[in-house]
């Protein structure tokens, strides 16, 4: 390795990896945080880096396949891959980037420019104890210039520990990656509402049995949308893996989940770069799962109220129910502030502005409540669940007789919830009754 020098030239931005390597390599002011991760790869990656970027022999180069925000492989001079650096000057949205926008045409409302690199620490944090395999993952500041066929790129990006791997999940049949291993992925994706989940950004592992690859997910920019949105059609939901019960080790985990941790864990480390908004989605989806999964639904049965396989714009369930849910709460604050105004009913074409935390709460609560409706009302079908596995739209009942309590409508609302947005607009929302309970 490189002589060290002084100057830094890849500095450590995470404060929970600062800490992290002030415990344990005693070579970094320490940075008090009450959380602590594993970052042992990453830190020392980040060294590695560092040391070969000051000596001005450190490569990078973009990936062969497209890449919807700027990409580098980071080696050394012997091009021995160190790292991934994904710098927040170069995101999707930013001027001057010649990268391909297509996968997000109808998404683009619900991020924010910037945050990207953020996104993809805050995936690292939310894996507790790598249940899913997401890479180690901090925040870096490179200082030198990195040359890359753009010119350079320097400043502020997610620095992800590189992934020997042979291929990805496109090379390969499904039948070669475990149950547990799989639904492990799929209850990270629908827990953090995962808008880009494609065989490519699976990597494919070797393992000790000749029969069996390891997957690593990647790729973690375009999670946990400023609001809820319909993802496209996951690689996973495709294969058996996912119809299949939740393995025990993947429900305990789920069952696990503490949101206010993981709440407390994101405003700690990344401060103002994860906005409300994602945050009221992650509450949002987290019910979802959690409680989907105490009532015996596959993950393919429960991603089927989260996602469109479609190319149309048709909503899921699950945004039909945040979108009611977030109307019901900006007119509650309007009405409160008594500056009610109706047109801003509607998302802004940006990400919506930020709402007071007692509106955020209420939000979460009325669509918690919907959720539980709805998981009350496929409880009640049955055996309807499993037989309409193979098609998205299956909360219609197979007879032509309607359901008692029909909680959506074609038009993505309920009938209750209409009566009640009306009532709403009429300023006649005097008894609490007209909304769930605060």
């Amino acid at each position: 390795m490189p002589e060290q020098k002084e100057r830094k030239a890849l500095k450590l931005v995470s404060r929970s990896a600062r800490q992290w390597k002030a415990v344990h390599m005693k070579d970094e002011k320490p940075c008090p945080i009450s959380f602590e991760r594993d970052y042992s790869g990453v830190t020392t990656a980040a060294d590695y880096a560092d040391a070969w970027l000051r000596l001005g022999k450190a490569v990078a180069v973009m990936p062969d396949r497209e890449s919807v925000c700027g990409t580098y492989f980071i080696s050394d001079s012997g091009c021995n891959r160190i790292a991934v650096f994904k710098p927040v000057d170069e995101e999707w949205g930013q001027s001057g980037r010649p990268l391909s926008s297509e996968p997000f045409k109808g998404y683009a409302e619900a991020f924010l420019l910037g945050e990207c690199a953020y996104k993809e620490a805050a995936a690292y944090l939310l894996d507790h104890n790598n249940n899913a395999g997401v890479p180690q993952t901090a925040i870096v500041k490179c200082v030198y210039p990195i040359p890359t066929c753009f010119g350079v790129s320097s400043g502020m990006g997610a620095f992800q520990v590189y992934q020997d791997n042979v291929g990805d999940a496109d090379d390969y049949g499904p039948g070669i990656f475990s149950k547990e291993n799989v639904q492990r992925i799929a209850t990270f994706d629908l827990r953090v509402l995962n808008c880009d989940r494609h065989g490519g950004n699976l990597l494919v592992q070797e393992t000790m049995d000749a029969k069996v690859r390891k997957l690593i997910p990647i790729d973690h920019g375009y999670i946990l949308p400023d609001r809820v949105v319909t993802p496209p059609w996951p690689a996973w939901m495709q294969w058996p893996q996912v119809r299949e019960p939740v393995h025990p080790s993947v429900k305990s985990y789920i069952q696990s989940v503490d949101f206010s941790h993981d709440l407390a864990m994101l405003e700690e480390e990344l401060a103002d770069k994860i906005h409300s908004g994602s945050l009221r989605t992650l509450r949002i989806t987290t019910h979802l799962l959690k409680s989907a999964v105490d009532i015996g639904m596959s993950l393919y049965e429960t991603g089927l109220l989260v996602y469109s396989s479609g190319t149309g714009k048709s909503k899921s369930v699950l945004e039909k129910v945040a979108d009611e849910a977030y109307a019901a709460g900006l007119v509650r604050e309007q009405r409160i502030e008594s500056q009610l105004d109706l047109t801003a009913l509607e998302h802004s074409s940006s990400a919506e502005g930020k709402l007071q935390p007692t509106t955020e709460d209420f939000i979460v609560r009325y669509a918690s409540k919907l959720i539980d409706r709805h998981l009350e009302v496929l409880q009640g079908f049955g055996s309807c669940i499993s037989r309409a596995r193979s098609h998205p739209n299956f909360l219609r009942r197979p007879s032509d007789k309607p359901p008692k309590k029909s909680l959506i409508s074609s038009s993505g609302s309920s009938p209750v919830a209409s009566g009640r947005l009306r009532e709403y607009r009429a300023l006649r929302l005097s008894s609490p009754s007209h909304r769930p309970e605060n």
